[in-house]
C-alpha cells in the first residue's frame, strides 16, 4: 500500500516562513542551474499568505511585568535574574544570552549593560542600557569569581543559557503569577 506521514500543521506566519525557504532553495537552484527561466512563476504562486506579517505589539504593564519577575525569583534567583534582565533591558532572550560577565558596566555612577545588538544587524556591536543599581547589584554578586568572557547570566544549573531555554521557565514563572501566557510573549516584557 501507499504510505502517508503526517504533516505538521502550520500557522499562516509559518507557512510563510516555510515558503520563505522554499522560495529561496528555488532561487539557489536557478542561479546554479541555466535551464531554469521561469523564476517568475514561483514568485507570483508562491506569495506570502496575506495579513500575517503583522508584529504582535503587545504592551505589558508595569504591575504584570513584576509580578512575573517576582514569580520567575520564586522559581529561582537565577531565572529570575533573566527575566529582570529582560525586563529592564528590553533585550530579546537570543541578546541576553550572548551577555558576557565584561558587559557588566558598574564602575561608574550609572551602572549599564552593553547589550548586544540583533543578529540581523551589520554591524554587530553593543549598546549601553542603563539599569538600576540594585539589578547591577544582583548581577555582580552573581557573576563573582567568574571568567570576564563567560556568560552572565546562567541558568539554575549552571550553565549558559541556550537559544529557547527559557520558554519553560517562563510559562511556570507567568502560571506562577497567574497572568494567562498566550496574552504576552517572553520578549514583551520591557514596558
Amino acid at each position: 500500500g501507499v504510505q502517508t506521514c503526517a504533516l505538521p500543521i502550520l500557522k499562516p506566519a509559518g507557512v510563510n516562513r516555510t515558503m520563505a525557504v522554499l522560495k529561496a532553495a528555488l532561487n539557489l537552484a536557478a542561479d546554479r542551474d541555466d535551464r531554469i527561466t521561469n523564476r517568475d512563476i514561483w514568485y507570483r504562486e508562491l506569495a506570502n499568505l496575506p495579513d500575517v506579517s503583522e508584529p504582535r505589539n503587545v504592551v505589558v504593564s508595569d504591575s504584570i511585568v513584576q509580578r512575573i519577575v517576582a514569580a520567575a525569583y520564586a522559581v529561582d534567583e537565577r531565572v529570575g535574574l533573566l527575566f529582570e534582565t529582560a525586563a529592564v533591558t528590553g533585550a530579546r532572550f537570543s541578546q541576553l544570552a550572548r551577555l558576557r560577565v565584561s558587559d557588566l558596566d558598574d564602575r561608574e555612577v550609572a551602572p549599564r549593560l552593553l547589550v548586544p545588538t540583533a543578529r540581523g544587524q551589520k554591524k554587530h556591536r553593543n549598546r549601553p542600557v542603563p539599569i538600576a543599581e540594585s539589578s547591577a547589584k544582583r548581577l555582580r554578586t552573581l557573576s563573582e569569581h567568574r571568567d570576564e568572557s563567560s556568560a552572565l547570566l546562567l541558568k539554575p544549573d549552571g550553565t549558559a543559557w541556550k537559544r529557547s531555554e527559557q520558554t519553560r521557565p517562563f510559562k511556570a514563572s507567568v502560571y506562577r503569577a497567574e497572568v494567562r501566557p498566550e496574552e504576552i510573549a517572553p520578549h514583551t516584557i520591557d514596558e
